[in-house]
């Protein structure tokens, strides 16, 4: 009677432990596959999309490569002065040299000027709207003020076909032989683009030059002698929002600017020989900009600086510690994190880049064989899909039959979908008033889609606004120059909306970013009646004063009062701007409204997009779009449904805002939303219906997988297996 008692114990015991770790295991399993799933990366494949790059063809030697859009047209174009065959030696290349980009895949060439052999780089030097070119060259061959020093300057005009000297003073530093690499900052924040250059070669070191905004330029530093080999570039390592620089030459390569054109080597951790490539960009989205080297025989580093103990960390996890490369960063699978691609030609390599240092290998190209690299840059994307493409140049054969071929390369896929993503400012970074920095972003672009504008907007008080437009309606390029008009907060965000004919889609700075500057206020809205005076108030702090006030009125007049009064004669919504000059030559701005006779219209109730069923504890994005009649920038109250309330804004009329949430328990919710303009004035209420039911239970479902699969039997056939032998074994013992 006990062992038949003992036998049933056994026997249900087995069952259980089986059933218990079969389901067990199979749910663990099922969970690690949707984790697998959802974490898997495709490979990137290249694309080569260089057709017109051959014209005109090449000779040997290295060069300087940019990305930027000269025409204005939206689409990247491709800027050089020329390796060792400009101007007109054993090649037809000559001057500045633009290959105009189609957006697509084809370029057209376009050359003015009688000098070349060096590096450049774009930019608008006179604030006009239009990019201008500065270089250092070996061959300075051209006519009196245009190319007949080693470093020079020229306005465009957005047409890549006429170039304006603008170069007085420029070369005058005591340079010989010849200059290379150079790059554009504004170094002493002071709204003017300046210029630091870098020797071809020895003995001339690096250069730097002020730009004063009518042509002129003057000498302000430099250090002279040694040896330098490839690439200069600007970057904030310390993101104090004065711009820093590094630079090839042998032992010194890593600068830290004051703001006045002074200096600090800082390059404690570095090695200091043997460079060849190098790059600048903010890799794990710190807001302090990091390096990327290439050397001779070591292979790829990537550093980041640590502000607080003032010296440079490796972060190179993944990438060769041999050979020789010369490295880019960029975004290439348009993740949000920089990328590395490493060029040792004839191959470049692609190290897609998770933000921590850790670097994992990727697609390839490859150019022409031997593949000795001339130039190489990775700064924009020219296809409109949202990740970053790849140009450069480098030499097929040796000397003396060598000839450099000029590629570009992207990782295509084609959008189904509009979107944007903002690479700079995304949060951490230090940008000073009066000054120039860079807005950057990606945005992809379908092609069944047209072409696309941008608007910018900058919010003072973080992503919830209020939000005012830096700019409207610019080509949807990538970039902007941006003179910092805004200032006094470290909750600075910078929204990016792109707008087709049938769509738009923005970013936000995921983060919060720095402004050092002085506040303007025009204490806005305003509201008055046809031939009355309105009377408008002006205020500045965390200047230096004496402050200088500047009103236009956005019908023609304007005042430099401080609190003027205004009478407007016409009926009609006006744009008020306020300008303001402290003691320190820095202006800030700042924008209102007066709304002049008429009537106000409310905006329209809301149309709400997003999910209507989903799950607890998960944040799903809902969209917000209304419009009014008078054209005003709108706010919305959003109720949840669940007792949480939230203010978003402001967001230009008929453009999507939107936001995430999530829910903390089952149940039926009603999202509601209301539009406010800047007068105030409400619409009606707009809303959704979300159903949040209670999840399934992942291993309720495993178990009922579990039930309709063979391994059941198989279970229990092992199950009873044991019995039978615990039967015999029983009986043995009964013998």
């Amino acid at each position: 009677m006990k062992n038949s008692k003992l036998k049933k114990s056994i026997t249900i015991l087995l069952i259980f432990v089986f059933l218990f770790s079969t389901v067990s295991s199979f749910a663990v399993s099922e969970i690690m596959i949707l984790k697998n799933s959802n974490t898997t990366n495709g490979m990137v494949t290249f694309i080569e999309k260089s057709m017109g790059l051959n014209n005109p063809e090449k000779e040997g030697g290295k060069t300087e490569l940019e990305l930027a859009d000269i025409n204005n047209d939206g689409h990247l174009d491709i800027i050089c002065v020329g390796d060792h065959g400009s101007p007109y030696i054993n090649s037809e290349q000559h001057g500045i040299m633009v290959w105009l980009g189609d957006g697509i895949d084809t370029w057209s060439v376009i050359q003015v000027g009688n000098f070349g052999y060096g590096g450049c780089e774009a930019g608008d030097l006179n604030l006009d709207g239009f990019l201008d070119i500065v270089w250092g060259v070996h061959h300075d061959y051209g006519d009196p003020g245009f190319g007949d020093t080693l470093i020079g300057a020229a306005l465009g005009d957005g047409t890549a076909s006429n170039w304006i000297p603008w170069a007085e003073g420029l070369g005058t530093g005591g340079e010989d032989y010849g200059m290379f690499a150079t790059d554009l900052a504004d170094f002493d924040c002071n709204g003017l683009l300046d210029l630091v250059s870098q020797s071809f070669g020895c003995c001339n070191g690096y250069h730097l030059y002020k730009n004063h905004g009518d042509g002129t330029w003057s000498h302000e530093w430099s250090v002279s002698g040694g040896n330098t080999y490839n690439n200069i570039e600007i970057g904030d390592f310390n993101s104090d929002g004065n711009p820093d620089f590094v630079g090839n030459r042998e032992g010194t390569n890593v600068y830290l600017g004051d703001g006045s054109f002074g200096f600090t080597i800082t390059q404690s951790g570095l090695p200091t020989s043997s460079w060849r490539g190098l790059d600048v960009g903010d890799m794990n989205n710190d807001g302090f900009d990091d390096l990327v080297i290439g050397f001779y025989s070591t292979g790829v580093h990537c550093y980041k600086y640590d502000k607080q103990n003032n010296d440079w960390d490796l972060a190179s996890s993944g990438l060769p510690n041999y050979g020789t490369y010369y490295p880019q960063f960029g975004d290439i699978n348009g993740d949000g994190f920089l990328d590395i691609v490493a060029y040792s030609g004839p191959t470049g390599y692609l190290y897609l880049g998770d933000g921590n240092g850790n670097w994992d290998s990727d697609a390839t190209f490859t150019m022409p064989s031997d593949g000795g690299y001339s130039a190489f840059v990775v700064d924009g994307d020219f296809d409109h899909d949202g990740r970053e493409d790849i140009v450069i140049q480098a030499e097929e054969d040796d000397w003396p039959y060598y000839q450099n071929h000029l590629k570009a390369f992207s990782p295509y896929q084609e959008p189904t979908d509009l979107s944007a993503l903002m690479q700079m400012p995304h949060g951490g970074e230090t940008f000073r008033s009066g000054s120039i920095r860079n807005i950057r972003w990606l945005s992809a672009v379908p092609p069944s889609q047209g072409d696309s504008t941008v608007d910018i907007l900058v919010s003072l008080t973080g992503d919830s606004g209020p939000w005012d437009t830096v700019v409207s309606e610019i080509p949807n390029n990538g970039c902007y120059q941006w003179l910092v008009d805004a200032g006094g907060s470290d909750n600075c965000r910078i929204k990016v909306i792109a707008t087709t004919s049938s769509d738009s889609a923005f970013a936000v700075s995921s983060s919060d970013f720095s402004i050092i500057g002085f506040n303007v206020i025009t204490h806005g809205p305003y509201h008055g009646a046809i031939g009355g005076p309105v009377q408008f108030t002006g205020s500045a702090e965390n200047g230096t004063p004496p402050y200088e006030y500047h009103w236009i009125f956005g019908d023609g007049n304007a005042s430099d009062e401080q609190n003027p009064t205004h009478t407007y004669s016409n009926e009609g919504n006006f744009t008020v701007t306020l300008s303001v000059t402290d003691g320190n030559d820095i202006t800030i701005r700042d924008s209102t409204w007066v709304l002049i006779g008429g009537d106000n219209n409310p905006p329209s109730a809301p149309k709400i997009k997003g999910p209507s069923t989903g799950k607890t504890g998960i944040d799903y994005n809902y969209t917000f779009n209304s419009t009014d009649d008078e054209g005003d920038e709108l706010h919305y109250l959003i109720d949840w449904g669940d007792g949480i309330e939230q203010v978003l804004g402001v967001f230009p009329q008929g453009t999507e805002a939107t936001a995430s949430h999530s829910w903390t328990s089952k149940d039926t919710y009603t999202i509601t939303a209301q539009a406010g303009d800047q007068w105030g004035a409400m619409g009606d209420f707009g809303s959704l219906t979300v159903e949040i039911p209670r999840g399934k239970s992942i291993v309720k479902s495993s178990l009922l997988q579990l039930l309709k699969g063979d391994f059941v039997i198989n279970r229990l056939s092992e199950i009873l297996n044991i019995i039978f032998r615990i039967n015999i074994l029983n009986q043995g013992a009964k013998i």
